[in-house]
């Protein structure tokens, strides 16, 4: 038999070769839990059907197969792996639950291809950079109150290293207007150069 040259039917089979229902109704069971609580509850089984209807739990899973879709190369899908990792950042998913979504999508990898590592890092990095933001405008805003050159130059630093990451973030959340990004690091770079005309990097006063 003849293999199809259709490409909806390569990713149909591909997808199809490669999905598990036991994983996908395991990563649905792990993800309600995060969401509403303890799986020992009595009433938690009746309610799971419903539950599983409300909107984040259903984008979530969702979003999993549309990933698991552009794995595969199914056309029509592109960008699903940034929405995927703000998603489960957004709705704080468990460390259990991703590494059971990571092993779920590294099912329908080819040799070599790297989507799961990818999600799994663009997560954890986007975790980072959400908690840097805050950390860097509150010093960005505290150095602001320093009068000295070196307490001003800080200052620019400190304002260009939180748009740095905004920049970052904006990425890491697969941003389609990348002016929006540009305009981030340009005003980064605006401030780095205004940090560089104080005088403390003319002299050592």
């Amino acid at each position: 038999m003849s293999q199809s040259h259709d490409p909806i039917q390569q990713a149909s089979d591909r997808y199809h070769a490669h999905y598990s229902d036991v994983s996908y109704k395991a990563i649905q069971r792990s993800i309600i839990a995060d969401l509403y609580g303890p799986v020992d509850t009595p009433d938690w089984e009746q309610l799971f059907d419903m539950r599983l209807s409300h909107t984040i739990p259903n984008r979530l899973m969702n979003t999993i197969t549309d990933v698991a879709s552009e794995i595969c190369q199914w056309p029509g899908f592109q960008g699903s792996l940034p929405r995927l990792a703000q998603d489960i950042v957004l709705h704080r998913v468990s460390w259990a639950t991703i590494q059971l979504i990571v092993d779920y999508l590294h099912r329908f990898e080819a040799l070599g291809e790297t989507w799961s590592a990818d999600l799994l890092t663009t997560t954890q990095v986007t975790q980072f950079v959400l908690k840097a933001q805050p950390v860097l405008q509150e010093a960005a805003a505290s150095a602001g109150d320093i009068h000295t050159s070196r307490g001003r130059a800080a200052h620019e630093l400190l304002v260009a290293a939180e748009q740095l990451t905004r920049a970052a973030h904006l990425l890491l959340n697969g941003e389609s207007e990348l002016s929006y990004v540009l305009e981030k690091i340009t005003h980064a770079t605006d401030r780095i150069a205004s940090a560089l005309q104080e005088k403390t990097f003319k002299s050592p006063y």
